[in-house]
């Protein structure tokens, strides 16, 4: 039986990530160097909770998609929004051309940087 006390929403856990860290802005992107502008979660927590965001639909159905989180502020990265929207896409098996739009048919963003 899971502890209601531990329990932590999607939004919650962003919460308590920016009043342990500090605004992202306060940082580089982990992966660009760019200023950062979103905390992104990294995916490695083996505890991993599923949650929606009302900022995260589909393009084609409108329905919110479920997005993997943490409770843990240890689990976040400041990324800028297109690295952090490349992560994300790249994890759901999506693909975004080099300026962050989205690509069906194209390479990842992260074989484009890496060509770059």
């Amino acid at each position: 039986m899971t502890n209601r006390s531990t329990q932590v929403s999607y939004a919650g856990a962003h919460y308590q990530v920016r009043k342990i860290w500090g605004r992202a802005s306060q940082y580089a992107c982990v992966t660009c160097s760019r200023p950062a502008h979103q905390w992104a979660y990294d995916g490695t927590d083996p505890e991993s909770l599923t949650g929606y965001s009302t900022g995260c639909k589909s393009w084609t159905t409108g329905e919110l998609i479920p997005l993997l989180y943490s409770r843990w502020p240890e689990f976040y990265m400041p990324m800028c929004r297109s690295c952090h929207k490349g992560k994300d896409l790249a994890a759901r098996g999506g693909r975004i051309d080099n300026r962050g739009r989205r690509n069906p048919g194209g390479p990842t963003w992260k074989s484009m940087r890496r060509s770059a």
